[in-house]
């Protein structure tokens, strides 16, 4: 209830005491570094609330004292609700970009930490989380690409065990985001990243996935020199709930066009198979389409191996049949015990050696040469 009340008589002094008591608490609250714009309003409902049921009955007028309080109340009300605008349009147009980007994980780690920096902040990494160990994938600072490799390539080669050490620990134990200052003295932060970054302080926010937290998105203002706040962990935290959705919208639709090649796969072997199908179709689908069938009394040529030209080694030829399984670049690091850049070379090599245009037809490859 924003609206001005008048006192009856008695009920000044629980007015009083009940907004000191309320401008006290959003002051603290508005002090700590995981009180988001969308909490606090909640909060400051409830302030209007309670005060209306303490002012009561229009009988006299409230002390100055009150009356100053109420006013900060009220300017504080006001301040909030601007704050909150002021994000939404903020996240708006970078969310719009997210939602452009093509439905591929790959694509999306690489671009993410790129609209983190549309948002206002100067750098940002895409960590993943795998058993508890902590690994930076993705780093990114406008106009300085050296600088950025070298904060990935520290983060990558100082892997992170998240014990109660780290404060991102704490990040993972409360889904929530965080807010770290003073990030070169304090001694729970990742030390290698902290001094490659020469960061001073940053927020931190979870990225989870079927009730995990899989990752971690970070973010600063090292050029501006801007002190970060609650309102930055709320922006971060909200732009990352929308990164989680499209992230798990591009990993669905990577299993399902897995799935999809491997049936068509298996269907091009069936009808290769001929009248010496094993469903006992003799002709009905192989007529459609001659058989080369198997070499030798029969006649027929053996049909060749579609992957033999490709000449893949064995650790291609791995991922390739773990792509084909339906797993991610993650979950093919984290079985091959490699890092996701390595998988992601090998990718490109399985790719650029069986002339496929997408991992869905390397799939699809996969699937005929397993089941001549």
């Amino acid at each position: 209830m924003r609206q001005t009340i008048r006192l009856h008589t008695g009920a000044v002094d629980q007015a009083q005491a009940s907004t000191s008591g309320i401008l006290e608490l959003l002051r603290e609250r508005s002090g700590s570094s995981g009180s988001a714009p969308r909490s606090m309003a909640t909060l400051l409902d409830g302030a209007w609330d309670e005060l209306a049921a303490a002012l009561g009955a229009q009988v006299s007028e409230p002390s100055e004292e009150l009356s100053r309080a109420l006013m900060r109340l009220r300017v504080l009300d006001q301040q909030l609700l601007r704050r909150i605008d002021t994000t939404g349009a903020r996240l708006a147009p970078v969310v719009a970009q997210l939602e452009a980007l093509p439905c591929d994980v790959d694509t999306l780690i690489t671009m993410a930490p790129r609209l983190v920096c549309e948002l206002g902040f100067d750098r940002a990494v895409i960590s993943r989380v795998d058993d508890g160990v902590w690994t930076s994938e993705c780093a990114y600072i406008p106009d300085e690409p050296e600088w950025s490799r070298t904060i990935e390539g520290v983060g990558r080669s100082h892997p992170q065990h998240l014990d109660s050490g780290l404060h991102e620990t704490e990040i993972v134990r409360r889904r929530v985001g965080l807010l770290v200052t003073e990030a070169q003295e304090d001694p729970r932060v990742n030390r290698p990243i902290i001094e490659a970054a020469e960061c001073h302080s940053y927020v931190a926010t979870p990225i989870a996935a079927g009730g995990r937290v899989r990752g971690f998105v970070h973010a600063d203002r090292f050029r501006t020199g801007i002190d970060l706040d609650g309102e930055d962990c709320h922006l971060l935290g909200a732009f990352t709930q929308i990164l989680q959705i499209a992230l798990s919208r591009a990993r669905m639709s990577e299993q399902l066009s897995s799935a999809r090649q491997g049936l068509l796969g298996l269907i091009d072997g069936l009808d290769d198979a001929g009248p010496s199908s094993p469903m006992g179709c003799s002709g009905a689908v192989g007529s459609t389409r001659r058989s080369t069938g198997l070499a030798g009394a029969s006649g027929h040529r053996r049909r060749a191996d579609p992957l033999a030209a490709a000449r893949l080694t064995a650790r291609e030829q791995e991922v390739l049949a773990l792509l084909a399984a339906g797993m991610t670049n993650d979950d093919i690091a984290a079985e091959l015990v490699i890092s996701v850049s390595t998988v992601k070379d090998h990718v490109k090599n399985v790719l650029r050696k069986t002339q496929s245009r997408n991992r869905s037809e390397a799939t699809a490859l996969w699937h005929q040469s397993n089941r001549r």
